[in-house]
């Protein structure tokens, strides 16, 4: 999940290419990469090591991917389950001692 988050970030970093050059690039993989993390979302109630890193996927694909919640919200790779969903269930059982995990799904959001 961590070299999932940095691929934005280094593309976006190349001074070959422009923000529209990057975020066509990222495009066809994003689905695969939102499957991923709602996979690895849903998986949290027994694996919670993976909540975070999934987080940090999620906010650096949307931040420089330019995704939008409607596409978060809708299924991927012809699964049922949309992330969105899945993110705001996670963070309503969130305890206000998990201040980590709500500041970084807040930045997802953003």
């Amino acid at each position: 999940l961590r070299v999932l988050g940095s691929i934005p970030t280094e593309m976006d970093s190349c001074g070959d290419l422009t923000t529209p050059q990057v975020t066509n690039q990222l495009a066809p993989h994003l689905e695969e990469i939102l499957d991923t993390v709602r996979k690895a979302l849903q998986d949290q109630a027994s694996n919670s090591a993976t909540l975070c890193p999934a987080l940090e996927v999620l906010e650096q694909w949307i931040k420089i991917g330019h995704v939008s919640l409607s596409h978060l919200n809708s299924p991927t790779c012809g699964g049922t389950d949309p992330v969105l969903p899945i993110l705001i269930q996670i963070l309503s059982q969130q305890q206000p001692s998990d201040e980590s995990t709500l500041t970084l799904a807040g930045r997802a959001l953003e």
